[in-house]
């Protein structure tokens, strides 16, 4: 159920604009996401090239693959594709720090954000 033209009172004592959801219960508070409150869940993601892991955590080549170059030293089945990080393109001074900081940490066999 929606507020009404003008907005109202809710079950919970909060006001609602007009238009807004209404709340079912008097427990509900105003803003709060059940999605929120879910722990992250795992999820197969590439840690490295050709290196696929399942993991809830965020990967550092996630974030760095599409700024970067990567320099291949070699491949193992285990590992994927082995190699270095280098970061590539023009970006702004607080980007590019992010960047290098990562790609540092990548490049010293940190996996994980």
């Amino acid at each position: 159920m929606q507020a009404p033209k003008g907005g109202t009172t809710g079950l919970n004592g909060e006001f609602y604009e007009g238009g807004q959801f209404l709340p079912e219960s008097s427990q509900t508070v105003k803003g709060e996401n059940k999605r929120s409150q879910k722990p992250a869940q795992a999820r197969k993601q590439e840690i490295a090239p050709y290196k696929w892991v399942s993991s809830d955590k965020d990967s550092i080549w996630g974030s760095v693959s599409n700024v970067c170059k990567f320099h291949k030293t070699g491949y193992s089945k285990e590992n994927g594709a082995e190699g270095h990080l280098e970061l590539v393109g023009k970006w702004p001074a607080a980007a590019r720090q992010q960047f290098q900081s990562l790609i540092t940490r990548w490049n010293n066999g940190e996996r994980w954000v």
